[in-house]
């Protein structure tokens, strides 16, 4: 393993975009196109979702990192992107594609098979090769799916392994020394093509434990230092993809890693659904600096019954039952325990449908996102009011599909342009540019109906005055070339 440097670049602090390659005119040139247009003042990093070939998941179950999918471009378009603008990519750290060569190698020859040892086969955490329903139950928290599958092998054996998420992904066996070359192979080459940023997907599942199952056991977190380490020491960040708690966001940012800030949407949906910033008001207070603040993304929005969520379970169940009533039919029929999905907690639900259609919620939402403490991250499909996609939810019975429209290149104007997608933007822009949010930020006392909030750095300041009855936004920033407050024109 390279050595590691003290610290990777810095990435920029400007909004983040979370986008799949092909959803913004169906490539990566056309993505660079929609970006340079319509983005070039509002976004400093693009998240490009899993753009490698692969077997299904929408890109996360990866036959390799080490090529680009023909059909969304080449490393060249990414490229081209990273001279632009910072670049995050998945580093899928739990499982690969059982078609990907190593695990068909393996499928082939067993035992014998040079790379049988990187699988989670399940003797290897249970080496009587036995579990009972108590023990199986430890490993079932995420999906709603057992996450044990059996392979055939070549020689007709049958092998038990773990299947964290769906029957096409491998887990993968972090405690492998084939498994590491894996990943510094993979690593080294992204930094190679202009990666920043590398997301370990999924990471708080990669090791099975057991007796304390696979969420976030003592293990994980050695596994996840050496990965930051080595992600470090091509000179890149490294971002966690981990519901977790506050002290564990903590200590993975004591780590040297970023965190999401998947608290956040539950305070701003119930913020808004239920008209009372309070809960809002103290997350901005005590969460972590060093997180990605993020509203929605790919596997829908997330409202679990931890008490720091939403303060209760009783409460987080009143706010997902919101949700799910606003968003309709789709959204119930294809979110929980349906639709093919991997986590049980996700709502499948678009903002727009979360928020009733309502635009004037939908921009609430996206405004208090945008003064959050970290670096706001911005879903594409969010970003431009998109409803549920049920046409594409039927066609494919994934429930996630109803967040995740493919944008046609014929569109993109029409959509960019609409005249309360340029509101989120131009708070977008003033985001990523003003100067104070380089600074720190202060929740002002106010009704439980409005929200206030101050961000400063030397004589800069801007100012939130966000009013949940009337839906009223306000910001205002000072201009030392006048001396004097302005009002942020959002018309």
């Amino acid at each position: 393993m390279s050595k590691r440097k003290e610290k990777p670049m810095p990435i920029s602090h400007k909004v983040q975009l979370m986008t799949y390659p092909d959803s913004l005119g169906g490539n990566l040139k056309t993505l660079k196109q929609t970006l340079d247009t319509y983005l070039s003042q509002a976004v400093g990093l693009v998240h490009i979702l899993p753009f490698y070939p692969s077997s299904g998941d929408r890109g996360f179950a990866p036959l390799t990192h080490m090529e680009v999918e023909p059909e969304f471009g080449t490393w060249e378009d990414i490229k081209a992107i990273a001279h632009t603008y910072d670049v995050q990519s998945d580093l899928v750290v739990g499982h690969m594609s059982v078609y990907s060569p190593e695990f068909q190698d393996y499928l082939k020859h067993g035992l014998n098979s040079k790379y049988a040892d990187m699988f989670a086969a399940l003797e290897k955490t249970f080496p009587n090769k036995t579990i009972t329903l108590d023990e199986l139950t430890k490993f079932d928290e995420l999906t709603p799916i057992p996450p044990i599958i059996v392979f055939e092998l070549g020689d007709g054996t049958k092998r038990p392994h773990f299947k964290t998420f769906l029957p096409m992904q491998a887990d993968l066996d972090p405690m492998s020394p084939l498994t590491w070359e894996y990943y510094e192979k993979f690593v080294k080459h992204l930094s190679e093509q202009g990666i920043s940023m590398i997301r370990l997907d999924a990471v708080g599942t990669i090791y099975k434990h057991p007796e304390l199952g696979m969420n976030m056991v003592p293990e994980t977190y050695e596994i996840l230092q050496k990965l930051i380490d080595l992600i470090h020491s091509y000179d890149m960040e490294v971002l966690t993809e981990i519901h977790s708690d506050l002290e564990t966001k903590k200590r993975i940012v004591e780590m040297g890693a970023w965190t999401y800030d998947f608290h956040l949407p539950a305070r701003i949906f119930q913020a808004i659904l239920t008209r009372d910033v309070t809960g809002l008001e103290e997350w901005y207070q005590i969460c972590p600096k060093n997180q990605i603040a993020v509203l929605t993304n790919h596997d829908g929005i997330n409202v679990t019954s931890e008490p720091e969520y939403v303060g209760s379970e009783e409460a987080a169940e009143v706010l997902a039952g919101k949700i799910i009533q606003n968003a309709g039919y789709s959204t119930k029929a294809a979110s929980g325990l349906t639709s093919q999905n991997v986590s049980i907690h996700s709502i499948n639900a678009t903002l727009l449908e979360a928020c009733f259609r309502d635009q004037n919620q939908w921009l609430m939402a996206h405004v208090l996102q945008l003064f959050a403490p970290g670096i706001p991250q911005v879903y594409y499909n969010d970003l431009l009011a998109q409803r549920n996609d049920e046409e594409r939810w039927h066609e494919t019975g994934e429930g996630r599909e109803l967040v995740r429209h493919n944008h046609p290149e014929s569109q993109i104007d029409h959509k960019f342009n609409q005249p309360f997608v340029q509101k989120v933007i131009r708070v977008m822009e003033f985001r990523s540019n003003y100067p104070a949010f380089q600074g720190s930020v202060e929740v002002l006392a106010s009704d439980p109906t409005e929200f206030h909030v101050v961000w400063t750095n030397t004589e800069y300041k801007a100012v939130l005055h966000a009013d949940m009855d009337s839906w009223l936004i306000k910001i205002t920033y000072y201009n030392p070339d006048i001396k004097e407050f302005q009002t942020l024109d959002l018309e």
